[in-house]
């Protein structure tokens, strides 16, 4: 944003549209909102004008900073528009047409002013809100850093590709050995009835040298 500039978020009440973001430049190109397909805030609503509402941001005195002190609203409507303070509870004050109004961070603008039936579908209200330089520059920042853990997000799953594979192959090395100790293991076992007839027949021989000795005693 620039030195000379304005950041607004303009939040309309519900049913009555999604929130706009906008730049004021001092001394430049009003804002308009209103019911026409050019506006900065498309409001269709019986009793708005095709361009309602202007905003504008004054150039400073003596080449001073910009900011929302040099902001305004006029009225260039045919039913009217009303504004409300931050937080007010009161009804709204009607702008005099055609005339700049100072506007402070938070005011509703109320269009149309004039209905026949005043309620909250018959009239919108819009909360204007300042956006600080930091705030904005956070804004821009968040599509940055979304960009970025995109872009890690498919390392990370080669990452995880590759420990799959090497998982597997750890499986598939370990199957070759799991097998020859399995081998070794069944041989064992059968080789234990051959160890203890050995062993048996062993005795017997024993048993029968010793039988044999006796008798020849």
């Amino acid at each position: 944003m620039a030195e000379d500039s304005l950041h607004l978020v303009l939040e309309p009440s519900p049913g009555h549209g999604d929130p706009k973001s906008l730049e004021l430049t001092a001394g430049g190109d009003a804002a308009t909102l209103g019911r026409g397909p050019k506006n900065a805030l498309v409001i269709n609503l019986a009793g708005i004008s095709n361009q309602h509402v202007e905003l504008r941001l004054l150039k400073p005195p003596s080449g001073g900073q910009v900011s929302a002190a040099h902001l305004r609203v006029r009225d260039v409507s045919s039913n009217g528009t009303g504004m409300c303070g931050p937080k007010s509870v009161n009804q709204p004050a009607k702008l005099k047409k055609d005339t700049d109004t100072p506007v402070v961070d938070g005011s509703v603008i109320v269009l149309p002013l004039r209905a026949k039936v005043k309620s909250a579908e018959s009239q919108a209200r819009i909360t204007l809100r300042v956006v600080e330089k930091e705030e904005k520059a956070e804004e821009k920042e968040k599509p940055k850093k979304k960009e970025k853990e995109e872009k890690k997000e498919p390392v990370k799953k080669k990452d995880c590709v590759q420990a799959e594979k090497e998982k597997e192959k750890a499986a598939k090395e370990e199957k070759p050995k799991e097998k020859a100790k399995a081998e070794k293991a069944e041989k064992v076992e059968k080789e234990k009835p051959k160890e203890k007839e050995k062993d048996t027949k062993e005795k017997d021989k024993k048993a029968s040298k010793k039988a044999e000795k006796k008798d020849k005693s």
